[in-house]
């Protein structure tokens, strides 16, 4: 993928595509998808298996993109997006009900840009974009 104008310089990236809801169970996502995740957790598991953190009130499915983090968020977005593309209507299906969402920490970044083509994927596969900002 071509570099735009429009890019902030990165210092390091990466996106995580989750799906979570109550009852979720991560491996019928893994199998209608057909992509090992990078986690997962059903409803009522413990963070690290260990009971005296709190049950996980839903369960979730969790893909990282897996491309250098010195790439654009643009390229880690693209590269989860084509993965998912081929599945297109199993995720719309799944954002019915469930949340599925692109995650992304900025680290170092003051600000970014999405083109509308790939603001267009994100919309075509039903989910939303998320950035969590820490100061």
């Amino acid at each position: 993928m071509e570099s735009s104008e429009t890019e902030c310089p990165i210092e390091e990236t990466s996106v995580t595509l989750r799906i979570f809801e109550p009852g979720l169970l991560p491996e019928d996502v893994t199998q209608n998808l057909g992509i090992t995740p990078d986690r997962t957790h059903r409803q009522g598991d413990f963070p690290k298996g260990n009971p005296k953190y709190s049950a996980y009130k839903h369960g979730m499915w969790s893909l990282k993109s897996r491309i250098p983090a010195d790439k654009s968020l643009e390229d880690h977005l693209d590269s989860i997006i084509t993965l998912l593309e081929p599945k297109q209507s199993y995720i719309q299906s799944l954002a019915t009900h469930a949340s599925v969402d692109f995650y992304w920490l900025p680290y170092g970044q003051s600000g970014f840009q999405l083109s509308p083509r790939i603001l267009k994927r994100i919309a075509e596969l039903g989910a939303t974009f998320g950035v969590v900002l820490y100061s």
